[in-house]
């Protein structure tokens, strides 16, 4: 085994074992915190933000397979909880960038990761009251680099190469260049999404 897959191997037990209370309450009081999703449109406010090419820290994703955020923030780029809160309780799934630093949870884990890896990771929730009437996920997609997912509330089914996988209070890895995407999410969930890039 080489020295990437003893890293990965080690950080997977991390994510794995490591302990979550958060509930849907608790997140959304996260999002009430206006100062704290910013979107500045020239520069970014954070890795997450620069690495997404300027997308804010709070999207949704609409049935137009794109990411939606026009009516979530006013001009000068504060977020407009009551504007998205709208498209969450229609189901739409939300995705929180650069979350590491919420809760002390959050902050433990980054921590044992960067003590592991020397490395500050980026990570995103994924967050819906699910739904049957809309998309759930992006279509099929790949990346360059490894995920980590781990769910920390809820069930949804997932399509990782050719397997579907079950989540439900468990991780699993999507290697570089697997397709992958969210099947079905009928009920609330919260997922956590580790990129190693």
């Amino acid at each position: 085994m080489n020295n990437y897959n003893i890293l990965l191997k080690n950080l997977l037990d991390i994510v794995n074992t490591h302990e979550f209370t958060l509930t849907e309450d608790d997140v959304l009081n996260l999002l009430k915190i206006r100062h704290r999703w910013p979107f500045n449109k020239c520069l970014p406010h954070s890795k997450s933000e620069l690495f997404y090419n300027g997308v804010p820290p709070v999207i949704t994703i609409s049935q137009w397979r794109q990411n939606y955020w026009g009516s979530y923030y006013d001009a000068s780029g504060i977020f407009l909880y009551d504007q998205w809160k709208k498209a969450y309780d229609l189901g739409f799934t939300t995705i929180l960038s650069d979350i590491l630093d919420l809760t002390e949870e959050l902050r433990d884990l980054d921590q044992k990761m960067y003590a592991l890896s020397g490395a500050s990771m980026d990570a995103n929730f994924y967050f819906s009251k699910g739904s049957e009437d809309h998309r759930v996920s992006f279509d099929a997609h790949m990346h360059d680099y490894d995920v980590i997912v781990k769910m920390i509330y809820g069930k949804c089914l997932w399509k990782i190469g050719d397997e579907f996988v079950e989540m439900e209070d468990n991780t699993a890895l999507i290697p570089a260049g697997t397709p992958h995407y969210v099947v079905q999410s009928k009920s609330k969930k919260l997922s956590l999404t580790i990129n190693l890039h």
